[in-house]
């Protein structure tokens, strides 16, 4: 199985989430509050761009149960 363009995705998110935590560190004395929004899994065309066995890959490893079939949404 290859992923092509997804090899930075954890660090980029991991990037993502360690940012406000800095900035609220740094801005607790400040009147700056600081907010990041992290919303759940959503209904797309993910699987039009990948297999099955991918698809399927991938949602088990996150504890999601997985029958993905070509096709699916």
């Amino acid at each position: 199985m290859r992923c092509h363009g997804y090899r930075v995705y954890g660090a980029t998110k991991a990037a993502i989430n360690s940012l406000p935590i800095t900035l609220r560190n740094e801005l607790e004395d400040e009147p700056i509050r600081v907010v990041n929004v992290m919303p759940g899994a959503v209904a797309t065309n993910f699987g039009r761009n990948h297999g099955p066995e991918f698809v399927n890959g991938l949602l088990e490893s996150v504890g999601l149960p997985a029958d993905f079939k070509t096709g699916d949404v």
